[in-house]
């Protein structure tokens, strides 16, 4: 809330446009060693959440010959 200006006796018309800006957090954690890796995305569905788990892969050292134990 904040004040403006109007005329005495008159209400004041203030034009507000709310705009929320979301922000999603996927969190994987190593059991044994408690490593974590955290990402930020701005949406939830299955494109986001592929990319997620491609760079999830790349910054763990994930490939089909090593895996994420």
């Amino acid at each position: 809330m904040r004040k403006v200006w109007a005329k005495i006796g008159k209400r004041p018309i203030a034009v507000v446009k709310p705009s929320y800006e979301w922000l999603y957090v996927y969190g994987f954690v190593k059991p044994k060693t408690g490593e974590t890796f955290w990402y930020l995305i701005p949406r939830v569905n299955t494109k986001w959440l592929n990319l997620v788990y491609q760079q999830f892969a790349q910054d763990a050292g994930i490939s089909k010959k090593k895996r994420f134990c």
